[in-house]
């Protein structure tokens, strides 16, 4: 069945997006001669990633 989000959960996705972005950044730096992580871009999603997480901290301490 399909049943709405509470706000307590919706509030927590964007922490699983940047456990999910820093689960996969791993991966790919572990796996660097796989065609996933060369259609990912290394260097372009590892930077992504620093950013996306500099912006969670940011957010973190904007909310204390």
């Amino acid at each position: 069945s399909v049943q709405p989000l509470a706000d307590e959960h919706i509030q927590m996705i964007p922490d699983f997006i940047l456990f999910r972005r820093l689960l996969l950044t791993a991966w790919i730096a572990s796996h660097p001669e796989t065609e996933t992580a060369a259609s990912a871009g290394h260097e372009t999603y590892t930077q992504g990633t620093v950013e996306l997480a500099q912006q969670w901290l940011n957010q973190q301490e904007t909310n204390q």
